[in-house]
């Protein structure tokens, strides 16, 4: 079996146009060369005359990453020496969010249980002596009612 690696440069080499293709190779490496925190928040938008142009969420941003330049620029010529990007600048956009940062909405959109399961629910859960397994257990619990009951009318309170 092939690596990820080598097959993401084998999909590189199929792009037309020399500049896209380096940019392309860059985006799939992005995440292996500034980790997975930094690629929720910033993406390479374009990669011109050695000049790598880099998408921020805002101004604290770019001025961190210019700060930290030569960080960056270290990583990628790390691992990417054949790109020579020999200069990073940053772009104010405002990305959409990436999936490790997007809140999570409740099942249910958090909306109540009738009197009865959430009563039925609190009583068994007064039997687990851990005050963080007990909160677990109701959430868990109530998550897997909602699920059973999506259009419940009792559950729709307005």
């Amino acid at each position: 079996m092939q690596r990820l690696e080598t097959l993401a440069d084998a999909f590189c080499r199929t792009i037309p146009g020399g500049e896209r293709r380096r940019l392309w190779r860059l985006r799939l490496h992005w995440p292996l060369i500034v980790g997975r925190w930094l690629d929720a928040r910033c993406r390479p938008l374009e990669l011109r005359d050695h000049t790598l142009v880099v998408a921020v969420p805002s101004r604290s941003w770019a001025d961190t990453l210019e700060r930290n330049r030569h960080l960056l620029l270290e990583a990628l010529t790390r691992r990417l020496p054949e790109l020579e990007i020999r200069h990073v600048d940053c772009r104010v956009r405002y990305p959409k969010p990436s999936p490790q940062i997007r809140k999570r909405v409740p099942v249910g959109g958090g909306r109540p249980l009738p009197p009865k399961p959430e009563k039925a629910i609190q009583e068994l859960a007064q039997q687990i002596p851990d005050p963080a397994t007990r909160r677990a257990f109701i959430r868990c619990f109530r998550r897997a009612w909602r699920r059973r009951h999506p259009s419940n009318p009792e559950c729709h309170h307005d």
